[in-house]
């Protein structure tokens, strides 16, 4: 991955300091790289509501069970991150 992001995406609305990108990557013009923690959060809330509304559990995404697990993935995201780049 080459040091300088930007480079590779001129036309980026935003790049966050911490996004990675790995492989043959295409950003369209006005697109943004979140931080590293805040795509993997947001993947485990999607799995998470995937595998509710296969059970038919259409109201996933809101309550104490659901902010707890949120604020745990965010957590574990967080140390997994710092252990891998640092704080």
């Amino acid at each position: 991955m080459p040091t300088d992001i930007a480079s590779r995406f001129p036309g980026a609305a935003y790049i966050d300091p911490t996004a990675r990108v790995f492989g043959k990557v295409e950003i369209g013009e006005g697109s943004s790289l979140w931080p590293s923690v805040a795509n993997r959060v947001n993947a485990m809330l999607y799995h998470r509501n995937a595998l509710a509304y296969a059970r038919g559990e259409h109201r996933a995404w809101d309550g104490p069970d659901y902010e707890a697990a949120a604020r745990q993935w965010k957590r574990e995201a967080e140390r997994q991150f710092a252990d891998r780049y640092g704080s």
